[in-house]
């Protein structure tokens, strides 16, 4: 790589770290012929697969890009890997993950509905907190709430309220108040309506309030609580380029 790459590759992770996005810098440590990588190469991989700078042909590149993807799915920091090249070499490569994972937050009393969403969003990358609510202990939970959403980026926050009409509302107006990525509401349509006339009662902008995914999901002629939850969860992952 030429001065001009370095600093091309330098400028892209400036940018996606700037945007809050998650990305894994690959550096080749070591390379063995016959390869076309060369020690000290370095490129950078997206979540979504896609890469900035070289990584060899085009079984190392996948090879790399899908090792790169698992990382960034799970919680593990640096990590080592040696691969064979297309051509019979040997590189071993070091992969760094950057930016934070995407966070949903779920607020509701356990249920097998949640259970099944927070399976489903750790497995497609997310980092899931869940905000227990019970009868007794709302305006403490809403303290609680306030106190984590102090602590993220909304940019890169997806919220899901399945408090089952159990004052959702209030959690919904806390939640809107830092504008996160993604929100979406566990109610009927009849519900639904009634709590974005409430917020909108309460001054909360139109468009804000129209963003407001009630009932939350996609339609895919979900039945049972699993389809339910990959509904909500498509939803979200649908959000994932749009701000609030």
């Amino acid at each position: 790589m030429g001065l001009s790459d370095y600093a091309e590759l330098l400028q892209t992770q400036l940018e996606l770290l700037r945007a809050g996005k998650r990305f894994a810098l690959v550096t080749v440590l070591s390379a063995r012929s016959p390869s076309a990588l060369k020690a000290g190469s370095k490129a950078i991989v997206e979540e979504d697969g896609s890469t900035h700078g070289w990584l060899g042909g085009s079984c190392t590149t996948r090879e790399i890009v899908d090792l790169c993807v698992r990382i960034m799915a799970g919680d593990g920091g640096q990590f080592v890997h040696s691969l064979e090249t297309c051509q019979g070499g040997v590189v071993e490569v070091l992969i760094e993950p950057f930016g934070e994972r995407r966070k949903l937050l779920v607020v509701g009393e356990h249920s097998e509905l949640i259970a099944s969403i927070t399976e489903i969003a750790r497995v497609v990358g997310f980092h899931v907190t869940h905000l227990s609510v019970t009868p007794s202990d709302k305006a403490e939970a809403l303290d609680r709430l306030g106190g984590f959403l102090r602590s993220v980026r909304p940019e890169n926050l997806y919220a899901l309220v399945a408090t089952m009409g159990s004052d959702d509302q209030l959690f919904v107006e806390k939640i809107l108040s830092v504008r996160p990525l993604y929100i979406g509401v566990v109610a009927g349509k009849k519900r639904a309506e009634a709590i974005k006339k409430w917020l909108l009662a309460r001054g909360i902008p139109v468009e804000l309030v129209e963003r407001v995914r009630s009932p939350a999901g996609i339609d895919i002629g979900a039945r049972t609580l699993s389809e339910i939850a990959l509904s909500i969860m498509a939803e979200a992952v649908k959000y994932s380029n749009t701000q609030i």
